[in-house]
C-alpha cells in the first residue's frame, strides 16, 4: 500500500492499536520517508540527532503528506502512556518529532493554516493538569516558540489549559515558566472571537485572563521591588501580547500593567525596543479609564509618600533561565 494511503488509514485506527504497535507503525512510515531503517530512526530520535532530516521532510513533502504525518503523531500523543519505558519512544519523543516536522513545514512554499490549527490544538491539550510536568513544560515550549516562528496562529480550544498552567506556575513560584506561559496565553487569546458577547465560554475565558493579568501585575511589581531583571525576549513577548490584547479589550488590560512595565524600564530591569516602548505608552494613553485611574493613583502616592521603601534582595538577579536550543526538553 502506498505511504499516502497507509498514513491516511492508519491515523484513524491508531486509538484502537496497542501503543507500542502504533508507535512502531508510525515511525516505520516516517523512517521510509527519511530513507532509514526503523531502528536507526528510533536511535537518532532518542539522541535528538535527526533534526535536519525531519525538517527537510517537513519542508519537501506535499501538503497532504505533511498533514497526514502530523495527524498520526498527534493521535499518538493522545494514546501513548505517560509512564512509558525510557528505552522505548514515548510522548516527549513524539512531541519532539512533531515539532521538527513543523519547523520544516514552516519553510515550505505552500502553507496550510489548518495544519497549524490542528497542531496548536493537540499540543495545548497536553497542558492539562493530569499530565506530567515535564510533558507540560515541553508542550509550553513548543507553543512559545510557535508564537515567534509560525506565520499562522490560532486560539486553541484548550486555551484554558494554557492560562491555568500559567497561573499554576505563578502559585508554585516558577517565574521563567510563568512569564513564558503568560506570553503564550496573551498571544493566542487575541485570536478568540471577541465579538461573541453572549458566549459563555468566551465570558469564562475572559475571567480567566483577568485573573492571569492580576497575577502578572503582582509578579511584575514584586520584580520591580526586588530589582529583578527580565530576559529580553520574554519581556518583548509580554509587551507584544498585551498590546494585541489591549486592541481587543482595553478595559481588560487596564493601565496598571503598562505602568508597572514602564517602571521596570525606568529602573533598568527591562530592556525594550523603541517600538515596544511606544506600544506601552499607547496602551496608557488609550485606556478608557485612564483619567480616573491616574487620579486615584496620584492620591495614593501622596498618602503613602515616605512610608514605603523599596527593598533589594540579592542585588540585580535574573528572573529567567537560559532555555535549551530545542523547544522540547527531554529526559536525561
Amino acid at each position: 500500500m502506498p505511504d499516502d494511503n497507509l498514513q491516511s488509514s492508519l491515523a484513524s485506527v491508531i486509538p484502537d492499536l496497542q501503543p507500542d504497535r502504533a508507535i512502531l507503525l508510525v515511525f516505520s512510515i516516517l523512517a521510509r520517508r527519511l530513507h532509514l531503517s526503523t531502528p536507526t530512526l528510533v536511535n537518532r530520535i532518542h539522541e535528538r540527532s535527526c533534526s535536519a532530516a525531519l525538517r527537510d521532510v517537513g519542508m519537501r513533502s506535499s501538503e497532504r503528506m505533511r498533514k497526514q504525518m502530523c495527524d498520526m503523531l498527534l493521535k499518538l500523543l493522545e494514546c501513548v502512556p505517560r509512564d512509558h519505558d525510557p528505552a522505548k519512544l514515548g510522548t516527549l519523543d513524539v512531541l519532539w518529532t512533531l515539532w521538527e516536522l513543523c519547523l520544516g513545514a514552516g519553510l515550505a512554499e505552500y502553507q496550510d493554516p489548518l495544519l497549524y490549527q490542528s497542531v496548536l490544538n493537540g499540543v495545548a491539550e497536553l497542558l492539562s493538569e493530569g499530565n506530567p510536568f515535564r510533558l507540560r513544560r515541553a508542550a509550553l515550549n513548543i507553543l512559545y516558540e510557535s508564537t515567534h516562528t509560525w506565520a499562522f496562529l490560532y486560539c486553541p480550544a484548550a486555551i484554558g489549559n494554557i492560562i491555568a498552567f500559567a497561573r499554576s506556575c505563578y502559585l508554585h513560584q516558577t517565574p521563567d515558566m510563568f512569564v513564558k506561559a503568560t506570553g503564550v496565553a496573551l498571544h493566542l487569546s487575541t485570536r478568540l472571537n471577541w465579538d461573541a458577547d453572549k458566549d459563555e465560554t468566551r465570558a469564562y475565558q475572559r475571567r480567566q485572563l483577568r485573573e492571569l493579568l492580576r497575577d502578572l501585575s503582582r509578579f511584575l511589581k514584586q520584580c520591580n521591588e526586588d530589582s529583578v531583571r527580565h530576559e529580553e525576549r520574554s519581556a518583548s513577548t509580554l509587551v507584544y501580547g498585551l498590546a494585541l490584547l489591549s486592541e481587543k479589550d482595553g478595559e481588560l488590560v487596564g493601565a496598571m500593567l503598562p505602568d508597572v512595565l514602564l517602571e521596570g524600564v525606568n529602573l533598568g530591569l527591562i530592556h525594550l525596543s523603541h517600538e515596544e516602548h511606544l506600544r506601552l505608552r499607547g496602551m496608557q494613553e488609550n485606556w478608557p479609564g485612564r483619567a480616573g485611574y491616574h487620579s486615584i493613583k496620584n492620591s495614593e502616592a501622596l498618602e503613602n509618600k515616605g512610608t514605603i521603601g523599596r527593598g533589594t534582595q540579592e542585588g540585580h538577579r535574573s528572573c529567567h533561565k537560559n532555555e535549551a536550543s530545542s523547544a522540547v526538553e527531554t529526559a536525561a
